[in-house]
């Protein structure tokens, strides 16, 4: 769970330095393919 806060600030700051958009999109491919792994 530790892990799983950490990324989602990490993420918050880098959708803010960017604008969120493009991330936005990694984001939710990255964890489509975390939950196929587990």
């Amino acid at each position: 769970m530790r892990a799983l806060v950490t990324a989602g600030s990490m993420q918050s700051e880098a959708m803010r330095r960017s604008g969120g958009r493009d991330l936005r999109r990694d984001d939710a491919e990255r964890s489509d393919e975390e939950e196929r792994r587990s």
